[in-house]
């Protein structure tokens, strides 16, 4: 049984070692993104993201509850003209422990240190909650003691081994990001046939927003690299080009691993030459699988 972290030292010590990996795979963006939480929609220069997720920490010094903000959310759903939406906030207490938070450290036997999550997730709709995720989610809890509180015991779900490798960490971290996202996706209030055909039959005249937008310069040569060490064939699903360009060469499209707004290189090293539908799969998706997959091949 793991023993929930409760001292202010043993926390601070956990929350270091988990930014730490944290930063250790996720950069700074370029572009500074708005993030919205409960009624506030505030601008966070000090956000960093994968191609996965993106994560932001404040220490809430001043709050009913004194913690470590941690929130979470993907980057493929980032916009810089838009608040953008968190999907699960990870909160650990500053020190103590308090169920008000979904968040906490602990360590096993061995020594070793977990980051756990109670479930809890917000949504503010119906549906939304830690009874329907932990039904949905199907993953077993993990026990824990909490010292110097009559040995009150709990469970939460095991989202890290914080002793594992930064790579290990992240996409364990990711993995469980993407969960809730899909959890909450698929939680969305149904639509009646009848009310989405006449909600698509609707004859009024689309809005019009003006949005400012970045654009990075490519440099060709890399981009003539790749579809050239590609052959005519994606180098993700290995299928040959869907068809055909207006100059007769097989089309597919350069896409950059770590994400030029990201703050990945444009290099060869960072592009590869995917068909249109897994260029468009990289951009929803991201899954671990595919991104290691095309690491190795852009490194070949």
């Amino acid at each position: 049984m793991l023993t929930a972290l409760i001292k202010r030292q043993d926390i601070a010590q956990a929350q270091a070692r988990l930014q730490k990996k944290l930063h250790s795979q996720l950069t700074r963006p370029r572009s500074v993104f708005t993030i919205g939480h409960q009624g506030a929609s505030d601008p966070q220069p000090s956000l960093i993201a994968n191609a996965q997720i993106w994560f932001v920490h404040h220490k809430l010094t001043e709050s009913a509850t004194p913690r470590h903000w941690n929130v979470f959310g993907l980057t493929r759903n980032l916009d810089e003209s838009a608040s953008n939406a968190i999907v699960v906030e990870i909160n650990i207490p500053l020190s103590g422990y308090s169920r008000k938070v979904a968040g906490l450290f602990a360590r096993d036997e061995k020594g070793r240190i977990f980051l756990l999550h109670s479930g809890k997730i917000g949504g503010g709709r119906k549906g939304i909650g830690a009874t329907n995720f932990l039904k949905w989610y199907k993953r077993k809890k993990v026990e824990y003691t909490v010292p110097d509180n009559e040995n009150a015991q709990g469970s939460a779900l095991e989202i890290a081994n914080l002793n594992a490798t930064d790579t290990d960490v992240v996409t364990s971290i990711a993995d469980f990001i993407g969960a809730v996202y899909r959890f909450k996706t698929r939680s969305a209030p149904a639509i009646s046939e009848r009310d989405l055909e006449q909600k698509a039959t609707s004859t009024r005249k689309p809005r019009s927003k003006k949005a400012e937008t970045t654009t990075y310069v490519r440099n060709p040569h890399v981009v003539a690299y790749v579809k050239k060490r590609a052959n005519g064939k994606c180098e993700l699903c290995r299928k040959k080009a869907p068809f055909e360009d207006s100059d007769g060469k097989p089309y597919l499209e350069c896409h950059h691993i770590t994400w030029l707004a990201q703050g990945g290189i444009d290099t060869r090293t960072n592009a590869v030459a995917l068909c249109p539908n897994c260029h468009r799969k990289m951009h929803i998706c991201a899954l671990n699988k595919d991104i290691e997959t095309l690491k190795s091949k852009a490194l070949g």
